[in-house]
C-alpha cells in the first residue's frame, strides 16, 4: 500500500536524454517482456514510472537497459542482496539504490527491484 501510494504521487523518472526518452517510449509502447510486465504487476509498480533508467550498451541487434523501481518494505526471504537472477530476457536483482534523488521521500524501509533488460534495436 505505501509503494502503491508513493508512486501514484510519482511523476516519473525525468531525464531527457535519448536513452532515457527512448526507453520509456518503448514501455508506452508495451515492449517490455511480458515476464518483466508480470513482475512489476506482482509488486503493483507501473512500469511506465522507474526510479532509475540507464542504457547500459547497444551491440548487434539489441540494446541493454537498467531500470529501477523503489518497493517499500524489507527483504526477509530471498536471494541475497545484489544476487542476479537471470533470465532469458535479461536479468532481476534486489538491493538498495544509493541515490536519494531517484525516489524523494520514498517511505522506509525500502529496497530496488533493479532490472537489466535486452531490447531490439529499432
Amino acid at each position: 500500500e505505501a509503494t502503491s501510494d508513493w508512486y501514484q504521487k510519482y511523476e516519473g523518472w525525468d531525464c531527457n536524454c535519448a536513452d532515457c526518452q527512448s526507453f520509456l517510449a518503448m514501455i508506452r509502447k508495451g515492449k517490455l517482456p511480458d515476464a518483466v510486465t508480470q513482475i512489476l504487476q506482482t509488486f503493483g509498480l507501473p512500469a511506465d514510472k522507474p526510479t532509475y533508467i540507464c542504457k547500459l550498451y547497444s551491440s548487434g541487434e539489441s540494446q541493454f537497459y537498467q531500470f529501477n523501481y523503489s518497493v517499500a518494505g524489507k527483504i526477509i526471504n530471498g536471494p541475497s542482496p545484489y544476487e542476479a537472477v537471470n533470465f532469458f530476457w535479461g536479468s532481476a536483482m534486489f538491493g538498495h539504490d544509493s541515490y536519494p534523488w531517484s525516489a524523494p521521500g520514498f517511505p522506509d524501509p525500502c529496497f530496488d527491484l533493479m532490472l537489466y533488460v535486452y531490447f531490439p534495436l529499432y
